[in-house]
């Protein structure tokens, strides 16, 4: 018998174009892991951003109700001294005398606040203003708040006559917000319909609130 004794092939190194594959590979496998943490980041920012632009849209509405809900029946004076109706709608703007502004500094201030809301349609953007006096002179400060993203806002009023008007108060015959012969009832019912970029249309309801206006948180 004869015995062959085979020898152990060596393998050759990798040829170039072996290495040129590999090299591809891994390009690849790390440009698509890097894609992928981009975008990764790209939706964890765009969540982060819809859910600011949502509570932005939550929080106004809580600003809304909370006006709507304390309403009151209180005439005041403009910078002239001309008198204003307690709650008075015209041309979209919205202007109201309301209750519940906390004191918790103790000021020598009414508990009661004037309130204007007023949107621009062109810039999307919702603005609520305050006085920190309710009769204003010409030099009072105001506060300006702003509401952004929003996309549309029109405001319905409801009277005693279950009428809707765009326009508050009635046309009269002349006579001054808070003379006697002249009382007008506050509406029954403030619609609002507004669409935000966070939650996009609601039409929401609020019934006036019926009880009098107290004097003494007027002092």
């Amino acid at each position: 018998m004869i015995l062959r004794r085979g020898g152990v092939k060596k393998r050759s190194a990798f040829t170039l174009v072996e290495m040129l594959v590999v090299v591809g590979i891994l390009g690849f496998i790390g440009l698509a892991s890097f894609d992928m943490a981009s975008m990764g980041v790209r939706v964890k920012r765009a969540l982060i951003d819809q859910e600011a632009v949502m509570f932005d849209s939550i929080r106004l509405w809580q600003w809304i109700e909370r006006d709507m809900e304390q309403l009151v029946d209180r005439t005041v004076r403009d910078e002239l001294g001309e008198l204003e109706f307690s709650l008075e709608l015209e041309d979209g703007e919205l202007n109201f005398t309301k209750s519940g502004w906390i004191n918790p500094l103790g000021e020598n201030r009414s508990e009661l606040q004037r309130v204007r809301y007023e949107y621009d349609e062109e810039a999307l953007l919702l603005t609520r203003t305050f006085w920190r006096v309710l009769d204003k002179e010409q030099d009072v400060e105001e506060v300006v708040q702003e509401f952004e993203n929003v996309s549309s806002f029109s405001i319905s009023i409801l009277d005693s006559n279950v009428q809707w008007a765009d326009s508050w108060p009635p046309v009269s015959d002349g006579t001054l917000p808070g003379e006697e012969e002249s009382k007008i009832d506050m509406p029954w019912v403030v619609k609002i319909e507004m669409a935000t970029k966070g939650l996009g249309p609601i039409n929401r309801m609020f019934a006036v609130p019926s009880y009098p206006f107290d004097a003494d948180d007027d002092e």
